[in-house]
């Protein structure tokens, strides 16, 4: 094959996302001339904003709005930086002439908010504008009880959400498992968005003051960003429902109850932390004390979680009993009858042909820019183009959008290879399962465990090879039901006890899949092994059905994803009946 020579833009959104923000500031300031001065300030703006440096960001992203003016994500872009320097008026201007740009894309309202809580001399702008729609700016009021809608309020479609990572799979698959809880979707909030945050603005203040007075280290500005971007939670109209079911991120300000589903650590301080190189630490991130007090609160009910070290990891890590006692291990794996038949059935033999070995890789649709790599993409393309040739029948599917940072060797494997079947588009639920049925290992070498994908692929027979991350351990046991690959031990470190947490994920995001040579050589020789073996493969094949189906050893049963909920309901209504505020407002903790 040969490889175009890429261009300029090619290399900095490659480097970009590998997260080599300052080599990628090099080659900008070796670029003069070949690219527009325009895109040249957005990106010294997007790198140096990412770097930390954002006096210097702000020049950039002044420059940037200068050459590019009806360009309203530069615009947004300089709001944000002009809010981290501190520079709230202009930043609220900023922000708020986004909106007026384009009233569909509500970041801009985040920073409005954030800049109002922060500088008090702005709220009379501030709530003149969002009275504009007419709305009264009456308080926030509670949820009313006894109606059929005084139900779970899902996340589906939920304004927040939608410039995060969108509704996590484990949240929404509730629905299927307590059938009989009463669920509700939000709309739109009445009068718009403007309205909802007039309405909910005082509660916000007092939110944000109550913030600074909980630890030292919680300053206005920080207190005041954290409430600024959790306000977008107040955009829907919540239909009268007792209780906010939100997936891995406690996006709320507290207008209602809620249910957490506790996923990873670091989903916990999105988006105020990089994901890629995310850090906290009780000594000196207000953002720890900022999360343990929300997550203290008697508003937050109830926080499951399919981890059995859950419980003991949060309670260690927040240093709170009050946190370990509300957090419960949600029953995902409760053997059934009609579980083992279905599994039983479902074990693909007829759809594998021994002949043709087949290696399956997933990732979401979501965020795909990022996403297939931190699921191990780039590695599983490498590997794929070094064993077909030793195995020549060796077949791959790969189910994904492809980034498009994405070098161009690898992309070739994907696109040209043809013993690879790429597939990006959406499946119906049988599509789906015919790929589990008609793959012999499932191949998951990701910064986290995906635990959906990985049930789904033991349930069909399909050997799970992923790597040994949180949570992982709770399914496979090594050569019986799975294989586990060690991670990269530089991607994540722990220290619950003194609340320490980081992860430095680079090492998955390098677009060559060059970020770690011993990971990709473990990684091989685990599916190398399988594939020279077809005794062991077809081995922990049948045991990763029998203990999906059967229960895994050892493990203990979680509770119902039904009566967890059912008690957070009934816990939820009580606090409102309560008439509580969030009780971190009535003294610090």
């Amino acid at each position: 094959m040969t490889v175009a020579e890429p261009s300029i833009q090619d290399v900095l959104e490659r480097l970009f996302a590998s997260v080599r923000y300052r080599d990628a500031l090099t080659v900008l300031d070796g670029a003069s001339g070949a690219i527009a001065p325009g895109m040249v300030a957005g990106w010294r703006r997007r790198l140096l904003a990412n770097l930390g440096d954002f006096e210097a960001a702000l020049c950039a992203a002044r420059e940037a709005v200068a050459c590019n003016p009806e360009f309203a994500d530069e615009h947004f872009r300089l709001a944000e930086i002009l809010a981290r320097c501190g520079r709230y008026a202009d930043a609220f201007v900023a922000a708020r002439n986004v909106y007026e740009m384009d009233s569909t894309d509500i970041r801009p309202l985040a920073v409005c908010v954030e800049a109002a809580l922060a500088d008090p001399s702005l709220r009379p702008a501030f709530l003149s504008w969002s009275n504009r729609s007419g709305h009264s700016g009456t308080a926030l009021a509670a949820a009313p009880l006894g109606g059929p809608s005084s139900g779970i309020l899902l996340p589906v479609g939920r304004a927040a959400f939608s410039s995060l990572d969108g509704n996590h799979p484990d949240a929404l698959s509730t629905i299927h498992s307590a059938q009989e809880l009463p669920f509700c979707l939000a709309s739109s909030a009445p009068g718009g968005a403007l309205a909802a945050l007039s309405s909910g603005f005082a509660h916000c203040v007092r939110v944000c003051d109550a913030l600074t007075a909980i630890h030292p280290l919680v300053d206005h500005a920080t207190a005041a960003r954290y409430v600024g971007q959790r306000a977008l939670s107040l955009l829907d109209d919540g239909q009268g429902a007792a209780v906010d079911l939100l997936p891995t991120l406690p996006m709320t300000v507290g207008q209602r109850p809620y249910v957490l589903l506790f996923d990873l650590i670091p989903a916990l301080f999105q988006p105020f932390e990089p994901y890629v190189r995310h850090g906290i630490s009780a000594s000196r991130s207000p953002l720890y004390w900022i999360v343990r007090a929300f997550l203290e609160s008697s508003h937050c009910v109830s926080i499951y979680s399919p981890y059995q070290k859950a419980q003991s990891l949060l309670g260690r890590f927040f240093k709170s009993p009050v946190i370990e006692r509300k957090t419960t291990l949600v029953d995902h794996v409760r053997p059934t009858a009609a579980r083992s038949a279905t599994t039983s059935l479902a074990c693909g033999d007829g759809l594998r042909r021994p002949d043709q070995p087949t290696l399956l890789f997933t990732a979401s649709a979501i965020n795909p820019q990022t996403k297939f790599y931190l699921r191990g993409g780039a590695y599983v393309l490498k590997l794929f183009e070094a064993l077909s040739n030793r195995f020549p029948n060796l077949r791959l599917i790969l189910r994904t959008p492809l980034p498009d940072t994405l070098a161009p060797a690898l992309r070739d494997v994907a696109l040209n290879h043809p013993n690879v079947h790429h597939i990006d588009r959406e499946l119906s639920y049988e599509e789906y399962l015919a790929m589990f049925q008609k793959s012999h290992i499932f191949l998951s070498p990701s910064a986290a465990l995906y635990m959906n994908s990985a049930l789904n692929a033991m349930r069909h027979g399909a050997v799970p090879v992923i790597t040994d991350a949180f949570g992982s351990p709770d399914l496979i046991r090594h050569d019986r039901n799975g294989v586990l690959v060690p991670m990269p031990p530089e991607a994540v470190a722990m220290d619950a006890e003194n609340g320490e947490f980081s992860q430095d994920l680079r090492v998955f995001m390098d677009a060559e899949a060059l970020g770690s040579r011993s990971f990709l050589d473990r990684l091989s020789d685990a599916v190398a092994g399988l594939l020279e073996n077809p005794e062991r493969l077809q081995r922990l094949s049948r045991q990763a059905m029998d203990d999906v189906a059967q229960g895994f050893p050892g493990c203990p049963t979680g509770t119902p994803m039904s009566e967890i909920l059912e008690r957070a309901l009934s816990d939820g209504k009580n606090v409102i009946l309560r008439g509580e505020g969030i009780d971190f407002l009535k003294a610090p903790l």
